[in-house]
C-alpha cells in the first residue's frame, strides 16, 4: 500500500525529497529525528499511510546492504513505518562525486582526492564523535534513580528509620554510585578511550574509499574539512557550496535520483 505522507527532519531533507517525489507522497517536516517516530505513530492512529525517514547519524552503524534505507521502526504487525538513511546524514548525498561534478563543473577526480584528504583531516574527530555515539546508544534511557530508600517505598511510604545527616547523605551517595557503576560503566574515561581507539581502527582504512567516507563520516564535518579546497577551487565557503549542490539537486531531481540507487529504492518502497 503506498505511503501518503512522509515525515522528515529538516528543511534540507524536505526540499530534496519533495523534488524527487513530486507529491507522491507528500513530504512534511516532522521535527527532530527523535520526534519523528512518536509523531508518526500518533498520526497513524487516523492515517495508516504515514511513515518517516531520518538521518542515521551516530545512532546506528550503517547496514550491510546499502542499496536501500534501513528499517528503523515497524508497527505491531511488522509493517515498516520508519527508515533511516544508510549514509550518515543528508549532506552525505549532496557530496556524491557525480553530483558535485555536475553541479559545479569541477573534475570528479580532483574532488575525489579532496574528499579523501578532508576525511583524513577529521579522522580522529570522527573516531571521537563515533565513540560518544556508540556510548550513548548503551545508556539507560528510562532508568529511575530512586529518591526514596528501599525501606521507605510503598503506597503510603514510611520515612527511613535513620533520618540523621550522615545516614541520609550516605544513602544518597550510595544510590548515585549504584546508578553510575551498574548502569553507566561505559562513561568511565578508560572505557571512552578504548572506544575511541577501536573506532579509529575501524575508520582509518576507509579514508582511501570515497564510497566508505560518504557512509561513515559526518557530511557536515566533511563540508567544513573541504574548505581549503573549496577556496582554491573558487567554490565559496562550505555553506555556499552546500547551497549550490542543494539547488542543483532540487532543479535536476531526475538526474540526481539516477545517481543514487538508495534513493531509487526508497521511491519504490513509498509508492
Amino acid at each position: 500500500m503506498p505511503v501518503s505522507k512522509l515525515l522528515v527532519e529538516g528543511e534540507l531533507d524536505a526540499r530534496l525529497l519533495a523534488a524527487v517525489l513530486g507529491g507522491r507522497p507528500l513530504v512534511v517536516r516532522g521535527g527532530s529525528k527523535n520526534a519523528l517516530k512518536p509523531k508518526t505513530q500518533e498520526e497513524r492512529k487516523t492515517n495508516r499511510l504515514v511513515c518517516y525517514i531520518r538521518d542515521r547519524d551516530f545512532d546506528m552503524d550503517p547496514p550491510a546492504d546499502r542499496s536501500c534505507p534501513a528499517v528503523h521502526t515497524q508497527d505491531e504487525h511488522g509493517r515498516v513505518i520508519g527508515w533511516n538513511w544508510c549514509r550518515h546524514e543528508m549532506e552525505n548525498y549532496l557530496l556524491e562525486p557525480r553530483i558535485v561534478s555536475q553541479a559545479t563543473g569541477v573534475e570528479e577526480v580532483d574532488y575525489r582526492a579532496a574528499l579523501r584528504q578532508a576525511a583524513g583531516r577529521i579522522l580522529d574527530f570522527q573516531a571521537a564523535r563515533g565513540a560518544i555515539g556508540i556510548t550513548r546508544r548503551t545508556l539507560p534511557p528510562n532508568y529511575e534513580l530512586q529518591t526514596r530508600p528501599g525501606d521507605a517505598k510503598g503506597d503510603i511510604p514510611k520515612l527511613p528509620a535513620d533520618l540523621g545527616t550522615l545516614a541520609v547523605s550516605e544513602w544518597a551517595c550510595a544510590q548515585a554510585a549504584t546508578f553510575r557503576d551498574r548502569l553507566c560503566p561505559q562513561l568511565d574515561p578508560a572505557a571512552i578511550g578504548k572506544c575511541i581507539a577501536e573506532r579509529r581502527e575501524l575508520l582509518a582504512p576507509l579514508v582511501s574509499s570515497v564510497d566508505e567516507i560518504l557512509v561513515w563520516f559526518a557530511g557536515k564535518d566533511l563540508l567544513s574539512a573541504l574548505e581549503p579546497w573549496l577556496d582554491v577551487a573558487g567554490l565559496g565557503n562550505p555553506g555556499a557550496f552546500r547551497a549550490r549542490l542543494r539547488d542543483w539537486f532540487a532543479d535536476h531531481a531526475e538526474d540526481a535520483l539516477a545517481l543514487l540507487p538508495e534513493w531509487q529504492r526508497l521511491v519504490a518502497l513509498l509508492r
